[in-house]
């Protein structure tokens, strides 16, 4: 799944549509938590630190809130999910 449609699925859910659309069960949702290990990632791969990058981290940390039930919908209606790990104790805390 790309980042756009994950984009597109995580928008439709938080609108309350996303059961009404339809999705190839052959996708899988690669959608990831704004952890600190993304954010520094995300800042190194940035050209420039632009307003576009900053809405982006934005729209990715108000995201985060739904995922649980997003990834939740997701899996019942057979779509396989991808976590990405998180290797820092403290950031787990």
């Amino acid at each position: 799944m790309s980042g756009d449609a994950a984009f597109k699925y995580t928008l439709l859910y938080i609108c309350g549509l996303l059961p009404f659309v339809k999705i190839d069960h052959h996708e899988v949702a690669t959608l990831p938590y704004l952890t600190r290990d993304y954010l520094h990632m995300k800042i190194a791969e940035a050209k420039a630190l632009t307003p576009f990058f900053f809405a982006y981290l934005l729209i990715v940390g108000i995201s985060n809130r739904y995922f649980d039930g997003l990834i939740n919908h997701l899996n019942k209606r057979g779509i396989h999910t991808n976590y990405w790990v998180i290797n820092d104790d403290d950031e787990i805390r």
